[in-house]
C-alpha cells in the first residue's frame, strides 16, 4: 500500500490502511501513527472513528447503521459459533470412552459362537427334491419353448385352431372417468382383435356388478368390439352392497363365431363369485 502524497509514512502497511481497520476499530483508535489522526491524512474524506468503508452517497447517519448491524451480525454469529462448538465438544466427551471403559472392555471374555450343526437327513432330503423340481421346471419350459407351445405368439391364426386368453385383471376399473375411462376395455378389446381371440376369461373383475346402471358397462357390451358374445360372470353376492371396488371376481365370454356353440351359462352356486 503506498503512501498518501503530503503525508508519508501515514500508510505504510496494509493494517494501518482506514478503510480496511474500519470494521475492527475500537475507541478511540485511530489506526495512524502518534500525533497523526484521520482527518490530518486524508483531509476532506475523513473517516467517522465508528465508521465502515465510506460511499459518496451515504451520510454519517447511515454510516452508523451500517457499522451496528456489522456489529451485531458478528456478535451472533460468534455466540452461534460458540454453541456449535459446545455440542461439538459435548459429543466428543461423551463419543470418547475413559480408560476404564477400555479396561472393562478388554477384559470382558467374548461370549462363544454356536457351533454350525450338520444338515439332517431330512433337510438333505428336502434339499434335493426342491433342486429336482426346479431342474424339472427348467426341462419343461426350455422343451415347450423350442417346439412353440411357449413363448412369442404369432398374431395369425391358423385354421381349426380355438384361441383362449385368460387374464388377472386386477379389476377392470369400470367406474373410473375423465381420460382413462375403460383403458383397460379399450387394451383388452386391442389384444382380442390383433390375435382373433375366440374365448376370453379372467378372474380378479373387483366389481360389483349391482352397482353397474349404464348400458355400456354392462358385461354383456364389454368385449368383443360388436361381435356377437356369450358369456356371465360372477362375483360375491352373499355379502349386502357396500362399495363398487369388490374384492375377487371372475367371467368368462366367448366371442365372434364361438359363441354360437356355447349351450349353457353357469355361475358359483355358493354365490361367492368363485368360477363361472
Amino acid at each position: 500500500m503506498s503512501p498518501i502524497k503530503g503525508h508519508p509514512g501515514a500508510l505504510d502497511a496494509s493494517m494501518d490502511n482506514p478503510y480496511i481497520r474500519a470494521y475492527r476499530r475500537v475507541p478511540g483508535e485511530t489506526g495512524f501513527g502518534a500525533g497523526e489522526s484521520v482527518s490530518s491524512c486524508l483531509g476532506s474524506h475523513a473517516l467517522r472513528e465508528y465508521s465502515v468503508f465510506r460511499k459518496r452517497h451515504w451520510t454519517p447517519r447511515q454510516q452508523e447503521i451500517t457499522l451496528r448491524q456489522s456489529r451485531f451480525l458478528s456478535e451472533q454469529n460468534l455466540i452461534r459459533s460458540s454453541q456449535f462448538e459446545r455440542g461439538t465438544n459435548l459429543f466428543l466427551v461423551e463419543a470418547t470412552p475413559t480408560v476404564g471403559q477400555l479396561i472393562d472392555h478388554t477384559c470382558t471374555v467374548p461370549p462363544r459362537l454356536p457351533t454350525p450343526r450338520r444338515p439332517s437327513g431330512n433337510s438333505m432330503a428336502l434339499a434335493y427334491a426342491d433342486r429336482a423340481a426346479r431342474q424339472s421346471v427348467s426341462h419343461e419350459l426350455s422343451t415347450l419353448t423350442a417346439n412353440g407351445s411357449y413363448g412369442c405368439l404369432s398374431k395369425d391364426k391358423p385354421d381349426n385352431v380355438v384361441r383362449l386368453m385368460y387374464e388377472n385383471f386386477s379389476s377392470l376399473s369400470l367406474f373410473v372417468k375423465g381420460p382413462k375411462k375403460h383403458v383397460k376395455i379399450r387394451q383388452l378389446n386391442k389384444i382380442i382383435t390383433d390375435y382373433s381371440v375366440d374365448v376370453i376369461a379372467g378372474c380378479e373383475t373387483r366389481t360389483d356388478w349391482r352397482y353397474i346402471n349404464k348400458e355400456e358397462c354392462r358385461f354383456a357390451n364389454l368385449f368383443g368390439n360388436g361381435h356377437p358374445t356369450r358369456g356371465s360372470y360372477a362375483h360375491n353376492t352373499n355379502d349386502p352392497k357396500m362399495k363398487r371396488d369388490q374384492w375377487g371376481g371372475t367371467c368368462l365370454t366367448s366371442i365372434g363365431r364361438f359363441a354360437s356353440y356355447v349351450t349353457d351359462i353357469g355361475t358359483d352356486t355358493t354365490g361367492l363369485g368363485r368360477w363361472a
